[in-house]
């Protein structure tokens, strides 16, 4: 700990450099254990340095007992790459530089193993009983749990039978005891609240959330409760979970990412954001089982807006051009040339309010020195859709996540500019820029033409109403139980 604050001190480089040679040094000289420590603290030192990760990685692959090492490295790796990836081309180039396929591969191996021998393969005609599984439960900010709560709201409507487990697995016991830095993934609280008064009537959560249990402990104890609800099929929603991919071997099972790009889950089915879905192997590897993609657009319901909001409230003038920008990483999200161009327009434009929303009421550190009355930083607010109702465009930077604020602005037909390579340009299909140049050239003729705005709203709104809504998604979501279940008849060899 004492080597890691010395190394973030600033006007350090040359005592990082030291440690860094120190640590080097060491290369094959100590424990297993140890040296994922050692290579941990070498990867963040250097700046995330890849090769650093993967060692680390082929360390804990070759404890494969232990289940919350392996966590705790791909918790990280996710964390790290969501934090810094700007497209989701980079994300999933990051996950597999640091290896986290192979490290969820060795905690589905360790899931598997508290499985019940009684609980045999079952393959029914039809589906009439569903367990979803999600690889954490948040609150009403955190977007895979809402994903899931409007997920059971479809499955209710079709008539189905709902079970909910979670293990928390994005946050292994004693995560910080395998990092050799202080490095921290930190997730949203649970919130019972929401879960209590967002699940369908009778639907149950079954949730182990308590942190300091091992992976193991808390796979044993919620499949035994997911063994007595008898699931006809499992519906896995996120882009990993170990306790999803142990059931892959005894029951059907169907999955959604929350991003844009394939899960990374065993399954017969994944529901594809694109109806011409890329190869899960060409992502992950090809350590996955095949599985079929299915076209399912589906995302999100319609956001209730309440109007009462009012620009006046928020002192902006009725006449002003408001932008909006909603995430909860905009401090590190908005940076680099995109930012510097953006805030170079803004300045150009002294009618534009740029508002940003999330969880970090901070403004980014690109744009120190910019008044309060251009720049306003609002933090996290649960009136997303009324900010988005009273807004002209909505900016997604360069990122890989902000694909539901996107579709919000959207749903309120309001234009939206987004790159091509991320959750916000899969949502916008071909109205998403290829390049900085396209979005900037977008930006300022949107800034300029009220004639602009208007058309690409309403063309973006029909998209949402065509593509996005889940009001519409019922039909497709069976077609895709179906075809679950006859794959897995054929995989798992039952009549």
């Amino acid at each position: 700990m004492s080597i890691h604050r010395l190394c973030t001190m600033p006007h350090a480089q040359s005592e990082r450099a030291a440690v860094i040679t120190r640590l080097q040094a060491l290369q094959g000289k100590l424990d297993v254990r140890a040296d994922v420590l050692r290579l941990t603290l070498l990867r963040d030192l250097s700046g995330g340095e890849a090769a650093y990760a993967a060692a680390a990685a082929q360390c804990a692959l070759s404890l494969d007992s232990n289940a919350d090492r392996m966590g705790a490295l791909a918790a990280y790796a996710w964390g790290f790459a969501v934090k810094h990836a700007s497209s989701a081309s980079a994300f999933a180039e990051q996950l597999r530089a640091y290896r986290v396929p192979e490290l969820v591969a060795g905690m589905t191996l360790q899931a598997a193993k508290e499985l019940p021998s009684y609980f045999v393969p079952r393959v029914p005609q039809r589906v009439a009983r569903v367990a979803v599984v999600l690889p954490y439960a948040s609150n009403a900010g955190h977007t895979p749990s809402a994903m899931v709560a409007a997920q059971c709201a479809v499955l209710a409507r079709c008539g189905m039978t709902i079970g909910v487990f979670g293990c928390q697995e994005q946050v292994p016991a004693q995560a910080h005891l395998y990092q050799g830095s202080s490095e921290r993934v930190v997730l949203s609280p649970f919130d019972v609240v929401f879960w209590q008064n967002n699940l369908p009537n009778g639907v149950e959560l079954h949730l182990m959330a308590d942190s300091q249990i091992s992976l193991r402990m808390r796979w044993r104890v919620i499949l035994e409760e997911l063994v007595k609800f008898d699931p006809d099929l499992v519906f896995e929603v996120g882009l990993y979970s170990p306790l999803a991919g142990a059931l892959y071997g005894r029951r059907a099972v169907l999955a959604l990412n929350v991003h844009g790009c394939p899960p990374m889950v065993p399954s017969d089915v994944w529901l594809s954001s694109s109806v011409e879905p890329v190869g899960r192997g060409s992502i992950w590897g090809e350590g996955l089982p095949t599985s079929i993609a299915h076209p399912h657009p589906y995302r999100l319901d319609r956001p209730k807006s309440t109007n009462a909001l009012s620009r006046k409230e928020l002192g902006i003038a009725d006449d002003a051009l408001v932008w909006i920008t909603v995430g909860h990483r905009l401090g590190s999200e908005i940076g680099g040339e995109w930012a510097a161009q953006v805030l170079s327009l803004l300045q150009r434009s002294p009618n534009v309010v740029w508002l940003l929303v999330g969880s970090e009421a901070v403004i980014p550190a690109a744009l120190n020195g910019v008044a309060d009355d251009r720049v306003r930083v609002l933090g996290f607010r649960s009136d997303v859709a009324d900010l988005l109702n009273l807004s002209d465009i909505c900016l997604n930077p360069p990122r890989m996540g902000g694909g539901f604020s996107v579709a919000e602005a959207m749903a309120a037909g309001r234009s939206v500019v987004s790159f091509r390579d991320g959750d916000g340009g899969d949502k916008l299909g071909p109205f998403a820029a290829l390049s900085l140049d396209a979005y900037l050239n977008q930006l300022q003729e949107l800034t300029v033409s009220s004639g602009s705005r208007q058309e690409l709203g309403l063309a973006l709104l029909a998209r949402f109403n065509a593509r996005l809504d889940l009001i519409s998604s019922d039909a497709s979501l069976c077609q895709a139980m179906a075809l679950s279940i006859q794959h897995a008849a054929v995989r798992l060899h039952v009549e």
